[in-house]
C-alpha cells in the first residue's frame, strides 16, 4: 500500500505511518525559521529538540518494521 492511499495515520500500519511523521518532521524543519526552532517550550528543551525527538522515535518504529 502506497502510504498516500490512505487518509489518515490511522489508515495506516505502523511503517507507513513512521515513514509519514519522518517525512512531516522534515518538511517541518525545513520550513521553520532558526529562531523557531532554537524557541524553549520547556526550561530544557526547544523546538528543535522536541522534532529530533519525534524524527529519532519514528525511524525506530520504521527499524521495528522492517
Amino acid at each position: 500500500m502506497d502510504m498516500r492511499q490512505a487518509h489518515t495515520i490511522q489508515d495506516m500500519n505502523e511503517r507507513e505511518a513512521a515513514e509519514c511523521i519522518l517525512e512531516d518532521v522534515r518538511l517541518i524543519i525545513n520550513e521553520m525559521l532558526p529562531e523557531i526552532l532554537e524557541a524553549k517550550v520547556q526550561e530544557d528543551a526547544t523546538f528543535g529538540t522536541l522534532l529530533d525527538n519525534i524524527e529519532e522515535a519514528a525511524e525506530r518504529i520504521q527499524e521495528l518494521n522492517l
